[in-house]
């Protein structure tokens, strides 16, 4: 038996050690001169190669090298300060203002915008259908901050104006045309005396900017109405003042300390709570997403008790319904948790405030006339069952400003079409996904059941790309693939 040579295997440790120190030095080195790149040509750098450079800088990131992983942070915070970059999701802009990257890209990338004609015929079908039960529709789409705030990008990313309308600004004019009653938003901000629109490092208004939507609203309906029937009720406002940072600075996730921003709200209250906009007998719905919520969800950390449906209520002088869901008041908010749910009162108003970044996600028309409506008392399954996973909704990456997702999939149990819902994202951490073809094993619970057992799950965003308005919905409590 040959003997091991210590020495020489001493020898060949050292080596492996040198190369990767000197690997190291590589790397750091690339980082630095790239940095005094950008440095140098700071003012007369392009919008197209600076985006590239910090691309490539985040794909070397995503890699995890062992010495990039140690300096990303301190790396990140340099690009944040001298050359208002931020990350893969946030951009940086003038007086560090935070803009969500989606956003900003979707108003200069126009593939976006092959869906607008489907996205009117459904708003179209949408008021047909309510027409049929003598509802009064109320829509208002809100544009982006990106679209609003384009002036506060940096210069590095200083485009002409024009290239900021995006692809959805016109929808409101054409369904108002087709008879349509909807809100003309961007007027409104237009009209707004504070400049003060949307908060500095978040995606949604300023509590202020919504204050004024709810009496815009309330005007509205108060002259256009009639269908307004309104169950008083006495309130109680109380001023109140929080602090927060917002989504966008927590999705930068850099040591840097940027002051929080202070907002003062309005808190609604009354003898009457549970109803203010829980009224399940008012003839008044408002359905929403997390532009509804904010102020009111604590999971959105700007308050609560202050939101958009307590405005609206308080400006109305009664109690409402209220239905939003965190990035899809259309799919999830307005037709799986109201119109199946069967929550629609002939002779009522609706009103259907959604974000366009939400329009994204509508690619086929729907037929309102066929929504198969929810059973009552669906069975819960102590046992595991087998399921296919027979159509999917993709999720591949995590470019949402929110903490909690849910994700919806078709699937065959005992021969029926099922939807079953799961985590996409949890605590902002990101779950292995199921895909097409998926044979798992899981206990299922009716969702609506689940709902009740953890309410907030009913206002997580929830991605659903199924188009599947007629099978029963489970939560999988458990699964493992087979």
């Amino acid at each position: 038996m040959s003997k091991i040579n210590l020495y020489e295997f001493k020898i060949a440790k050292l080596t492996q050690w040198f190369i990767l120190t000197m690997f190291s030095i590589l790397i750091v080195t690339f980082f630095l001169s790239g940095l005094l790149g950008l440095y140098i040509n700071k003012k007369n750098i392009e919008i197209i190669s600076n985006y590239q450079i910090f691309k490539q800088f985040e794909e070397l990131m995503d890699k995890n090298y062992l010495i990039a992983n140690k300096i990303k942070p301190k790396v990140q915070e340099l690009l944040m300060l001298n050359f208002s970059e931020g990350n893969k999701k946030v951009h940086i802009g003038k007086d560090n203002y935070l803009f969500f990257k989606e956003d900003t890209q979707t108003l200069i990338n126009k593939t976006h915008c092959k869906n607008v004609e489907i996205i009117k015929k459904n708003f179209e079908g949408l008021n047909t259908f309510l027409k049929k039960q003598e509802v009064e529709f109320f829509l208002g789409i809100l544009p982006t901050k990106s679209q609003i705030l384009h002036h506060m990008f940096s210069n590095n990313y200083s485009l002409p104006t024009q290239k900021y309308k995006g692809c959805y600004n016109s929808i409101s004019l054409n369904l108002k045309e087709k008879g349509l009653m909807t809100f003309n938003v961007e007027e409104f901000y237009q009209n707004l005396e504070n400049n003060n629109i949307f908060l500095k490092y978040d995606t949604h208004w300023t509590f202020d900017t919504m204050e004024e939507f709810s009496k815009f609203i309330a005007n509205t309906i108060i002259n256009k109405s009639k269908n307004l029937k309104i169950n008083h009720i006495n309130f109680i406002k109380n001023k109140f003042k929080i602090e927060n940072h917002g989504d966008l600075y927590d999705m930068l996730d850099i040591n840097v300390n940027l002051n929080m921003q202070e907002v003062k709200i309005n808190q609604i209250k009354s003898k009457n709570y549970s109803k203010i906009i829980n009224d399940i007998n008012s003839d008044i719905t408002l359905i929403g997403d997390s532009f509804t919520n904010i102020y009111s969800d604590k999971a959105l950390k700007w308050g609560s008790n202050s939101g958009l449906a307590y405005q609206l209520a308080y400006r109305l002088k009664g109690s409402i319904n209220s239905i939003a869901i965190n990035g899809s008041a259309f799919k999830t908010a307005l037709i799986k948790n109201f119109l199946k749910a069967k929550k629609l009162k002939k002779k009522s108003i609706l009103v259907l405030i959604i974000s366009e970044r939400e329009l994204r996600n509508i690619n086929e028309e729907i037929d309102f006339d066929k929504l198969v409506l929810e059973t009552k008392h669906l069975k819960t399954f102590n046992n595991l069952e087998t399921i296919l996973i027979t159509k999917e909704s993709e999720f591949t990456n995590n470019f949402t400003p929110y903490k909690n997702v849910l994700i919806v999939h078709e699937a065959i149990h005992n021969n029926e079409k099922i939807l079953v819902v799961t985590w996409a994202i949890k605590n902002r951490k990101k779950y292995p996904q199921l895909k097409l073809d998926d044979e798992i094993k899981a206990q299922l619970i009716p969702f609506s059941n689940k709902i009740k057992d953890n309410t907030k799950l009913s206002t997580y965003m929830m991605i659903d790309q199924t188009n599947n308005f007629e099978s029963e919905m489970y939560w999988l409590e458990t699964f493992n693939l087979n």
